[in-house]
């Protein structure tokens, strides 16, 4: 099973819980908004890395509602307060970290 995260883009968290609640006459226009954007594959084996490189190698080539999310590998302290503050900027709330090797 993968771990998805739904999404409308920044900002529209109401917008995308509606259209998700929605059980009755869904609006499949509205539907075509979302993005699923995996993060992990916890099912899978091997490493974070090697979970992330297992979800990218298969991805339908066609999918347009699913995607992987980019994954940066973190430098050092000053580049992990960078690239938070350019999430914040960007009207992001937080980031995720996960180490490399973690399982």
């Amino acid at each position: 099973m993968l771990t998805i995260l739904d999404r409308a883009g920044r900002g529209l968290f109401q917008k995308t819980t509606s259209i998700v609640k929605k059980t009755k006459n869904p609006v499949e226009e509205e539907w075509r908004d979302l993005k699923f954007v995996v993060f992990d594959c916890p099912k899978a084996k091997g490493t974070f890395e090697q979970r992330i490189q297992y979800l990218k190698s298969n991805m339908p080539a066609n999918a347009t509602h699913i995607a992987v999310l980019a994954v940066k590998k973190c430098t050092g302290l000053t580049h992990l307060k960078d690239t938070l503050k350019e999430v914040l900027l960007a009207g992001g709330k937080n980031q995720i970290q996960k180490r490399s090797s973690s399982f």
